[in-house]
């Protein structure tokens, strides 16, 4: 870790066995191995990037429906998932804290979608006759009949 260093320096480091967790090399169903919140804890770290299984897995996993607040402030640390979360009986309930994370989310990208003067249906619809009818943007915007003016603002989002 020093690289090279003088031996008579190397005699003030103490040379401490340090063990290296890897949460993203831990199976999943390894997990349930940790007797305390570390283990969702973990889970949370190694699966926070897939939204979808993140959602099975809170779902499922009886230890992520209520874990200690300082487990959970800690993921909001380490993760920067910006949960907000009651607690109730010292404890945190997690489905409901992801849950109003996804409607807050939701709830932006609305606002952002009206302040940008981009209906979210419209651009969904061009989005599905893209990908069903593997038309072109321009095909698909023509057949909604989206004003040429308007055009680019869905550009922009698709």
């Amino acid at each position: 870790m020093f690289g090279e260093t003088e031996a008579r320096l190397l005699s003030f480091v103490s040379d401490y066995k340090i063990n290296v967790i890897a949460p993203r090399n831990i199976r999943d169903e390894d997990f349930r191995r940790f007797r305390t919140d570390v283990g969702p804890l973990l889970h949370f770290i190694k699966n926070q990037r897939y939204k979808g299984k993140m959602d099975g897995i809170v779902h499922r996993d009886d230890r992520f429906r209520y874990i200690e607040p300082d487990t959970a402030n800690l993921i909001n640390t380490v993760t920067g998932a910006k949960l907000k979360f009651e607690e109730r009986e010292g404890k945190v309930d997690m489905c409901k804290a992801i849950e109003d994370m996804r409607q807050e989310s939701i709830s932006e990208g609305i606002e952002i979608g009206r302040a940008e003067g981009v209906d979210s249906a419209l651009l969904e619809s061009i989005r599905n006759i893209m990908s069903g009818l593997k038309y072109s943007a321009q095909q698909a915007m023509d057949l909604l009949k989206i004003p040429a003016a308007d055009r680019a603002r869905y550009l922009a989002r698709l």
